[in-house]
């Protein structure tokens, strides 16, 4: 029993998260580690824009209703945390697909 995640339910959702973004990187084609590695450089870069995005929109809003400022604070830091969560997850599932299903080509 692991103390951070004692029922295991962490550790299901990241199996089942491993499992769709495999299957979905199959049926997009993905070969080869330096393609891998190209699909997470992207999905860094549209994250970046995503929250670059969000940080102009935030200081629209802030400039324009001052009273709006702290919920649109909150939901940007979300917007970040989300973000940063997705990225990193994505990467991990992606080397991981890379590590398994393509060490053949390495």
């Amino acid at each position: 029993m692991k103390f951070n995640d004692p029922f295991g339910r962490m550790e299901r959702r990241h199996q089942a998260g491993y499992a769709a973004m495999r299957d979905s990187l199959i049926r997009g084609g993905i070969k080869s580690r330096e393609e891998a590695l190209e699909l997470i450089k992207q999905s860094r870069q549209r994250a970046l824009k995503i929250f670059g995005t969000a940080v102009l929109i935030f200081f629209l809003v802030a400039g324009r209703w001052r009273e709006v400022m702290p919920i649109a604070l909150f939901l940007l830091l979300l917007l970040g945390v989300w973000l940063l969560n997705s990225t990193i997850n994505g990467r991990r599932y992606i080397m991981k697909f890379v590590e398994e299903e393509l060490k053949q080509d390495n």
